[in-house]
Parts: C-alpha cells; sequence; structure tokens
C-alpha cells in the first residue's frame, strides 16, 4: 500500500504529455524502485473520472484502486484531474480543480502527499489552450472562447505563500518562462496587458516568498 501520492497536474499544453511518455516507457525502472505509474489511458478512462467524482461510491473505488497498488510511491499524472479546455468557457480557469486536489487530500490524509503544477505565460497558455479545445470541439472564435476571462487577474486572486514558491520555481535558471508558441490570436495589446499582469504577480509572489 503507497506511503507517498504524487499529483502530477498539468496544466494543460506545459509538456505533459511529453513526460507521460516518457513515464511510460520508464514503467519497468519505476516499479523496481518502488513507484508505480498507471499510464495515461488508464487515468483518463478509469482513475481521473473517480478523482474527479465527489460520489461516494467513486471515492470507496479510488481508495480501494490506492490500497491494492503494493509499491510504495503512487504516482498519477494526468491534466484533465484540473478539468478541461472547455471549462473555461463559463469564465474561470479550472473552476472544478481546487474541489477535485482538496478532496483527494482529504481522503488520504493520512498519507505523504505530493502536487506537481506547472505554469505558463498568460499570453501563449490561454493560445495553447485555444487550440487545445478546437481539437476536440466544434469550431468557436477566440473571443468567445476567451469572453469574460481574466487569466493574470485569477492568478494573481488565488496568490498565497505556497502558490507563490510554485510559481516562481516553474521559471527557469534564465528566468524564462516555459512554453511558447507562434499562433497569436490575442491582439498585441490584450497579450501586452496579459504580460504585464503576469508581471505584477511575480513581483507580488516574490515578495510573499521572501517573507
Amino acid at each position: 500500500m503507497p506511503e507517498t501520492l504524487i499529483l502530477h497536474l498539468g496544466l494543460h499544453k506545459t509538456a505533459t504529455t511529453a513526460l507521460q511518455d516518457f513515464l511510460a516507457g520508464e514503467a519497468r525502472a519505476l516499479v523496481a524502485h518502488g513507484v508505480a505509474c498507471p499510464r495515461l489511458a488508464r487515468m483518463r478512462s478509469d482513475l481521473t473520472p473517480l478523482i474527479a467524482s465527489a460520489a461516494k461510491p467513486d471515492r470507496a473505488a479510488l481508495g480501494r484502486f490506492v490500497d491494492k497498488v503494493p509499491q510504495p510511491v503512487l504516482l498519477l499524472s494526468d491534466e484533465n484531474i484540473l478539468g478541461a479546455p472547455g471549462d473555461i468557457l463559463g469564465g474561470a480557469l479550472y473552476p472544478y480543480a481546487e474541489n477535485r486536489v482538496r478532496r483527494f487530500c482529504d481522503q488520504f490524509a493520512g498519507r505523504r502527499i505530493r502536487l506537481f503544477l506547472t505554469l505558463r505565460e498568460p499570453a501563449a497558455f490561454l493560445a495553447s489552450m485555444y487550440c487545445e479545445y478546437l481539437r476536440h470541439n466544434p469550431w468557436l472564435g477566440f473571443a468567445d472562447y476567451a469572453r469574460g476571462l481574466d487569466l493574470a487577474a485569477e492568478i494573481a486572486g488565488r496568490a498565497d505563500p505556497k502558490t507563490a514558491q510554485i510559481f516562481l520555481n516553474m521559471l527557469d535558471s534564465r528566468d524564462r518562462r516555459f512554453g511558447a508558441t507562434r499562433f497569436e490570436p490575442l491582439a498585441p495589446e490584450r497579450a501586452a496587458a496579459l504580460a504585464a499582469g503576469y508581471d505584477r504577480d511575480l513581483a507580488t509572489f516574490a515578495g510573499l516568498r521572501a517573507a
């Protein structure tokens, strides 16, 4: 039975698939080191729906699965645990994420839990999320997709010391943000505003971390 549970949560479009492919290719080595890591197909078909659900039978099923894992560490990787690119249409970024992660942590409160999250510069992230949405849904104009969403303000609104540390850790040693895209659906002034808000958030997070 695992004593440590690791959730790799994404975000979407932050090289999650590359990491998941690597983990799948190293499955035997991971098991040899005491780490169980279900493949993404299993996550999407079986486990992520259980994590996302608040229903008691699903919570019980999730608990039974975790308890049957023989390795001391269980690594669960799926960005859909947070939600889907289409969730943004309601005007909020990953509106179900907090409740899902909180339920998981509460259910397995007696174990060591580690959460891993990667963030991107807002304009690039939003463009990539829009592309991902179009892969799986009928055509929708970008203005309609992003209507009512102020990504930078939402990130700032959720700031706390732990979030700040995660946010700052997502920058590499050259202070460059992860991710880039050649697709630019945002007007230059809108992209500049998002980037400016992101920079203000980083300054706020830096102050929180120093405190």
